[in-house]
């Protein structure tokens, strides 16, 4: 790709695209949005980065606060990785225990001990991706199905005294979308609190995407920690990690846990964060984007119903996803049964069409504040065009 403007992509030889990846999560305001590039200007012509902190990380913490009420205390990294990382390590050092929990085809991030069952990358047999992971990293992960009560229950009465923390994505982007069921996030929430062990919600694609206070919001459960990247700063390099004011202040240089980076906070993703924020202050902004989705969704399954295919299509805000099958999908296991060949079929068919999808059909669509109503009539005439050669 060469640009990007609004809701379009250009390529090196100016063929364009509409744009239904968003950079897998980061640009919920689309691509060049004025608001960001002149706090990047700003930013360049102030300097890009001091090794100290700044005006500009202490009102984004302030701002977060404001915005995620699980939040006490914030620290800003470099990517959802970092933050992943930085959360699992200060789960650990606040509870005094190393086994964490996680599921089955969650991802978050390329961390070597959370790297089973990605959906995306992970063979359906559930397999750790070990190449490049040296053996017993990941002995202390354990990973379960998602949405699934009983085997919840049944591990905490085993091993809850030993379980660190709970990670998952309480909307998931790498199986499709699949929200957290209600009983499941009640047993989270009741079962991590009961045990001491640390609920953490990785919201880097949710976090100011479905909601402006994420998923949390959306869904009524607060978290321990909270993960953030991605849309944080609407596609310039960020993470955040924050939560509870006992727990944050483990980490150095009030607590034993050890956590630095020469770009965390720098001032050029810390201003474009900022203008994200104020950008995405902007009354209605967020019910104008779910009718979207919405309206997308149903088309999507319109049309593939048409033309005779099996489609699931999930949808949650601006976040859809695509499989093809009869759903409904709860869980990785069902997800991995959707056929793959015929969504790279569908992928290519839309991309030579002008039409940007995801190139994995367990990868999430993210929808940006330019994406408009005329954006779906052209994705379903797409699509229509697309299903007719099959």
């Amino acid at each position: 790709m060469a640009r990007g403007e609004g809701a379009w992509l250009w390529d090196v030889d100016d063929r364009r695209y509409l744009d239904l990846l968003g950079a897998w999560g980061p640009l919920m305001l689309g691509h060049a949005h004025p608001y960001l590039k002149a706090a990047a200007h700003a930013a360049v012509e102030d300097g890009s980065v001091f090794g100290m902190s700044t005006k500009w990380e202490l009102e984004l913490a302030q701002r977060l606060v404001k915005t995620f009420p699980s939040m006490e205390m914030v620290r800003l990294v470099n990517s959802g990785t970092e933050a992943v990382m930085t959360s699992v390590r200060l789960a650990r050092g606040f509870t005094g225990r190393t086994l964490i929990v996680r599921f089955e085809g969650a991802y978050h991030g390329h961390v070597d001990s959370l790297l089973e069952a990605v959906g995306t990358e992970a063979p359906p047999d559930l397999t750790l991706a070990k190449a490049g992971i040296p053996p017993g990293v990941a002995q202390d992960t354990l990973t379960l199905p998602y949405n699934d009560v009983a085997a919840l229950r049944d591990h905490f009465a085993r091993r809850g005294t030993e379980t660190a923390a709970v990670i998952l994505e309480p909307i998931t982007g790498s199986m499709g979308v699949v929200v957290a069921e209600a009983a499941f996030r009640a047993t989270l929430r009741e079962l991590t609190g009961h045990y001491g062990s640390v609920l953490i919600f990785d919201e880097v694609i949710t976090g100011l995407r479905v909601a402006r206070g994420g998923a949390q919001e959306r869904l009524g459960v607060n978290a321990d920690l909270t993960v953030l990247g991605k849309a944080l700063s609407g596609g310039f390099a960020i993470g955040a990690v924050g939560g509870r004011r006992d727990i944050m202040s483990c980490l150095s240089p009030l607590g034993a846990v050890y956590q630095a980076g020469t770009y965390s906070g720098n001032p050029l993703s810390t201003r474009c964060a900022i203008a994200t924020l104020d950008a995405l202050g902007e009354a209605g902004l967020y019910d104008g984007l779910e009718h979207r989705g919405i309206d997308l969704a149903e088309g999507l399954r319109r049309v593939a119903a048409e033309h005779g295919i099996p489609l699931w299509v999930s949808q949650f805000g601006c976040m859809l996803g695509l499989l093809f099958l009869e759903g409904p999908v709860l869980n990785y296991r069902e997800a991995v049964q959707a056929d793959t060949e015929k969504y790279q079929r569908f992928f290519h068919g839309m991309l030579q069409r002008g039409i940007l999808l995801p190139t994995s059909t367990f990868d999430a669509i993210c929808l940006s504040t330019a994406y408009t109503s005329r954006h779906t009539d052209i994705v379903l005439s797409s699509a229509a065009e697309t299903f007719s050669t099959w």
